[in-house]
């Protein structure tokens, strides 16, 4: 949690898939006791797992609803050889859970909290259905990334998903591409939801 110049307050959460079993009572450590004293807007901002836990976070019952993504998420359970679609379908499953009726309006809602979701865009070859295409593609993503990693631009490309309220303080990175695209009733869900995908 650091002050971003002197304005804004901003939370990165980082991709960790099931290692975030283990922040699950920091979470609720610091929404018992340590955000109920934000009075000013504070921007998070996620990828993968973390998009998914600060999700939680800005509902208006987030003890409840960090519980239900503990929940949802050891109760998964696949067949023995799942699909894409498969695995698709688990993850909206669980993630409408967590977010139940009103949860999208009520992140969008928050009167400090201002949830942002970095995701990934692919181009070129790693844009392929073509498995030989996409594995050449991060054959040469890979390359490209250990000569020089600004080049990793021409396979993938970011897209921050932002609450229109406030401009996030990171809303100009650079060294990469980078799209930014304001959240909404229709946007968000699946914004939280490409964040978390292979």
């Amino acid at each position: 949690h650091a002050a971003v110049g002197g304005e804004a307050d901003a939370v990165a959460g980082a991709a960790g898939g099931p290692k975030w079993l283990v922040l699950y009572h920091l979470d609720r450590l610091m929404l018992a006791d340590f955000y109920n004293h934000c009075t000013r807007p504070l921007h998070f901002i996620g990828s993968s797992i973390g998009a998914w836990r600060f999700a939680c976070y800005a509902q208006d019952r987030p003890l409840e609803a960090i519980d239900r993504f503990e929940e949802a998420y050891l109760g998964q359970t696949y067949s023995d050889d799942p699909d894409r679609e498969e695995i698709t379908a688990k993850s909206r499953e669980i993630l409408d859970y967590v977010l139940g009726e009103s949860g999208t309006a009520e992140i969008l809602s928050h009167p400090v909290f201002r949830t942002n979701v970095m995701t990934v865009r692919s181009r070129n070859l790693v844009r392929s259905e073509s498995r030989l295409a996409l594995t050449a593609g991060l054959l040469f993503a890979a390359t490209a990334n250990a000569v020089k990693r600004e080049w990793l631009g021409a396979f993938f490309e970011r897209v921050l998903f932002y609450d229109r309220r406030d401009r996030p303080p990171f809303f100009d990175l650079e060294g990469f591409p980078l799209t930014t695209v304001t959240t909404s009733e229709r946007n968000l869900a699946e914004a939280i939801l490409a964040t978390g995908s292979i």
